[in-house]
């Protein structure tokens, strides 16, 4: 459990040999020792019930060497999964290996990223199934997974929020397939049951606003 007053979605994610320490924007570390070690890592709960799953942890690790950059090597020649449609103040893409790209208008976004953008910041990422997905108002977005193929117009899509306001799109995996399309967010996962979802979610996790359209 977090201490009071330190939110899941401002924390810093680092691994540190089998630890992983999380740091927020006060400087305050706290370090959650062998958090690595077991096959099911536990769940990171905030005073107010926000939670950093085990995939909302590896999602968002950003320190070059860390278990997300091992797990997405394979990633870096795989083709671009969408490109920025939008893009309105400062945001920052984060790619697998731990480097920082300005977001612009065109930028290639590939699976393993994660988006940020400022406060007042928005980006909208075209997906190659036509979904679209944007983001706003200091969010955080990692694109987990992502695979389509044309021919049949299948596959799947696993994206995580960790902040900020968030509205997805669904394009032709959602609408031919639903079950394959994840969102995973402090508050829990969503699926997909229409063709638009929209969120809100505070630093803290608490989801402020709620949107969807059959």
């Amino acid at each position: 459990t977090l201490p009071q007053g330190m939110a899941v979605g401002s924390l810093a994610l680092n691994r540190d040999g089998q630890d992983l320490v999380l740091t927020a924007p006060d400087g305050r570390v706290l370090v959650v020792d062998d958090y690595f070690m077991g096959t099911t890592p536990p769940h990171i709960i905030s005073a107010d019930g926000a939670q950093l799953s085990p995939q909302l942890v590896q999602s968002f690790l950003t320190s070059a060497g860390d278990v997300r950059v091992a797990a997405n090597e394979q990633m870096n020649d795989a083709s671009p999964v969408g490109e920025v449609s939008e893009v309105s103040g400062a945001a920052t893409v984060i790619r697998a290996d731990g480097t920082r790209e300005t977001v612009a208008l065109g930028t290639e976004i590939n699976q393993g990223d994660i988006i940020e953008t400022s406060e007042n910041g928005a980006v909208n990422i075209k997906f190659s199934d036509d979904s679209s997905f944007a983001i706003s108002q200091n969010a955080r977005l990692a694109i987990d997974e992502y695979s389509f193929n044309a021919d049949d117009q299948s596959g799947s899509t696993s994206l995580s929020v960790l902040r900020g306001v968030f509205m997805f799109t669904s394009g032709l995996i959602g609408r031919e397939n639903p079950d394959q399309v994840h969102l995973e967010t402090p508050v829990g996962s969503i699926g997909i049951r229409g063709t638009i979802i929209g969120r809100h979610l505070a630093e803290r996790g608490q989801p402020l606003v709620h949107a969807g359209r059959s």
